[in-house]
């Protein structure tokens, strides 16, 4: 938002639009995310590592389908979704320049959101905050720079990092969910037998 005001009035406007438009759509994997960090968290507490993984792969694949629907319905209403907080053409002109990127990137923005809920109910919010401030701070913020204003793309650059930002981000949650939960099994019989042990 900060690069976006160094581009003046009309963009900043179209940027803050296209952002409460991609605000609404993230309420859904929000909400998503939060159910898949309950779910999975009380499935490996009851020691059913199985189930648990299946509920991070139904939550990741509930989120693409809710996504593409968001990302099909922001392309399909076009300029009346900008039109709903603008009546400056100039404002809507920039913004629908913008929605195109804003609906490419849904998917992916679900897809972290939710895989880094199924993290946290697995207890790895460190990996899950790390690949976060890889993805944002690291990443996103400085390509934003360098696109909008070395390369002068302006402020589609911005949204085109927050794209590159947002896949990168989504890969990697869902590579290290990938990875961890197929530990799940084998530690959790560690953890019985351990307990059947002692007992």
């Amino acid at each position: 938002t900060l690069m976006a005001g160094q581009l003046g009035e009309t963009q900043i406007a179209a940027h803050i639009v296209v952002l409460k438009i991609i605000s609404f759509t993230f309420m859904f994997p929000w909400g998503i995310s939060g159910a898949a960090t309950t779910r999975v968290g009380n499935l490996l507490g009851a020691a059913d590592p199985v189930r648990a993984r299946h509920a991070g792969f139904m939550s990741l694949l509930m989120t693409v389908v809710v996504m593409a629907a968001l990302a099909a319905a922001i392309l399909l209403l076009d300029d009346r979704l900008p039109g709903l907080f603008s009546a400056d053409p100039r404002v809507l002109a920039s913004a629908l320049a913008l929605l195109p990127i804003a609906a490419g990137f849904q998917i992916f923005d679900g897809v972290q959101a939710v895989a880094a809920g199924v993290l946290r109910g697995a207890g790895q919010t460190i990996p899950a905050a790390a690949i976060g401030v890889i993805g944002f701070p690291c990443v996103t913020l400085p390509l934003a720079y360098h696109l909008t204003f070395r390369l002068e793309m302006g402020l589609p650059g911005i949204w085109w990092a927050f794209f590159i930002g947002l896949l990168l981000v989504a890969i990697l949650l869902v590579s290290w969910f990938l990875i961890v939960s197929r530990r799940w099994k084998p530690l959790m019989r560690r953890i019985g037998e351990a307990q059947d042990s002692a007992s």
